[in-house]
């Protein structure tokens, strides 16, 4: 069933890395792609989609407690006010 506020795009080759999938989401076209080894992988499937480095940031979910946790190296944006991989809201 497809999220009415995100429109899944998928990497090539669904990978469980430590029991997480690793999923980069741009906020701005409520769309994402997940599965990748590295978030970066699933940020350039959404760069090719026509998605803007600036709204996409990275996060992993866990299969086993269902928990999302907002850390990824490509959240890494001191032009953006962001220095660390987790999320910091403005």
């Amino acid at each position: 069933m497809e999220s009415k506020f995100l429109k899944p795009i998928h990497c090539k080759h669904l990978r469980f890395a430590d029991e997480s999938i690793k999923i980069a989401v741009d906020i701005e076209r409520k769309i994402l792609a997940g599965g990748g080894v590295r978030h970066y992988e699933c940020e350039q499937e959404l760069l090719k989609d026509g998605s803007r480095q600036r709204d996409i940031w990275g996060v992993d979910w866990s299969v086993f407690t269902q928990e999302i946790v907002f850390e990824s190296i490509i959240n890494i944006r001191p032009s953006q006010n962001n220095r660390s991989m987790i999320i910091q809201s403005n």
